[in-house]
């Protein structure tokens, strides 16, 4: 007997409607003000009432509002109003996510978020939204190409033109998942068990902050590949924090910190100090191709290491609290079995003999033709996949033109 197909994940629709014009500087709440004879948030919600896949479109406002239920609103059954919204659009569409469990949301659904006074949308571009988001395991942004000249101001004058190539104009729904790795560079070979508790500590921070995605280190990364054990250690990790302390019952536990929201503003700044540096020079691949992207990494690498060393930072069984380990040397670390090799060589010649040598030869033309152009190489690469050529006959071909990457030495 066949199993049934999983269910598909359902989408919600999550408008925040609690802003008070505030920014916008308008008499009364931007979503409120009217363009076309109707309130912005009578457009917006039109638009998203005529995208049939959602379960439930939910509307949040702010517990005191007078306006939205004077509204003249689209005639759909799927509308509900919660009034829970906060002084911010973050605490806002937390306090809405936390609601949406009471309408049948489930944790694996997928949640659309769009500003109840951004109106300049259609259901069609909504629904391409979805389905270009809706298998991706992080989610994504609708944005327009900006389609109109960009001043740069300075004393309140107009001082001269930015370029508008590959800038986007965000529509605001989002569709994302916010996922985080804990472990990696942290840990430590020195005293190697208090990983655990490294990792353990990371995972509580990522839930703190809102992660829907995280993937747990093994205490013995630092010397190789997980053993089974270990592996299961950092999943029961997981496991752990999420029955036993009931952490992720609560939306956001530090909502209103004066200290994170700081630390949040401040690491803002950084980012965008580096982001626009990055278009300075040229964006993303220029940067790479002038080595800027490889230096920062090596002088926050030498950094980091000077603070170690000089103690300025503590890690605990590394500069502070060492001592002899003899039980390094008895550690059960994974040992991969010397006949995987031949066992893998074995079936790469077992579909070598299966396959269609022709077809496969014909797949890897197409890459070779898409590199050599300015397409998308990907159709291609995926046809030679779906034909059984190898990975390494696919880098071969990609090798042959785009020869081998030599990382720039940047100092």
């Amino acid at each position: 007997m066949s199993k049934p197909a999983p269910a598909r994940r359902r989408v919600f629709a999550l408008v925040p409607c609690a802003g008070s014009g505030a920014r916008a500087g308008t008499p009364i709440a931007k979503q409120y003000v009217e363009v076309g004879g109707r309130p912005l948030v009578v457009h917006t919600l039109a638009a998203l009432a005529g995208v049939r896949r959602f379960s439930k479109i939910l509307v949040v406002v702010a517990p005191e509002d007078e306006h939205y239920e004077k509204l003249a609103l689209p005639d759909d059954p799927r509308l509900a109003l919660v009034r829970c919204g906060g002084e911010t659009r973050g605490e806002t569409v937390a306090n809405g996510l936390a609601k949406l469990a009471g309408f049948g949301a489930l944790p694996n659904d997928w949640v659309l978020v769009h500003d109840a006074a951004r109106c300049l949308v259609r259901a069609e571009w909504i629904d391409a939204f979805i389905d270009a988001c809706r298998e991706d395991g992080i989610g994504g942004l609708l944005a327009l190409p900006v389609a109109d000249t960009l001043k740069r101001a300075e004393a309140g004058r107009a001082v001269g033109t930015l370029p508008r190539e590959d800038v986007w104009q965000a529509q605001t729904p989002q569709m994302f998942r916010f996922g985080v790795v804990c472990g990696g560079s942290t840990l430590t070979a020195q005293q190697p068990f208090n990983n655990v508790v490294r990792v353990a500590y990371q995972l509580l921070a990522s839930v703190l902050g809102g992660v829907q995605s995280v993937f747990t280190a093994a205490w013995d990364e630092p010397f190789a590949i997980p053993t089974e054990q270990s592996a299961e250690l950092a999943l029961r990790t997981q496991q752990v924090l999420a029955y036993e302390t009931n952490v992720p019952s609560v939306v956001d536990p530090l909502g209103g910190s004066y200290f994170i929201e700081a630390l949040t503003d401040q690491v803002e700044a950084e980012v965008r100090a580096i982001i626009d540096r990055i278009e300075t020079m040229g964006g993303m691949v220029a940067a790479i191709e002038k080595g800027m992207i490889q230096r920062e990494i090596a002088q926050e690498a030498y950094r980091h290491q000077l603070r170690i060393e000089s103690g300025a930072q503590i890690i605990v069984g590394v500069n502070k609290f060492a001592r002899p380990e003899p039980e390094r040397e008895q550690l059960e670390l994974y040992r991969a079995d010397p006949r995987i090799g031949e066992r893998q060589r074995q079936k790469l010649a077992e579909v070598r003999s299966r396959r269609d040598d022709a077809k496969v030869k014909k797949t890897l033309a197409s890459i070779a033709e898409a590199a050599r152009g300015n397409v998308n190489m990907m159709p291609s690469i995926s046809d030679a996949v779906k034909a059984y050529a190898s990975i390494g006959e696919i880098c071969a071909v990609l090798r042959e033109h785009f020869g081998t990457y030599q990382e720039p030495v940047a100092l």
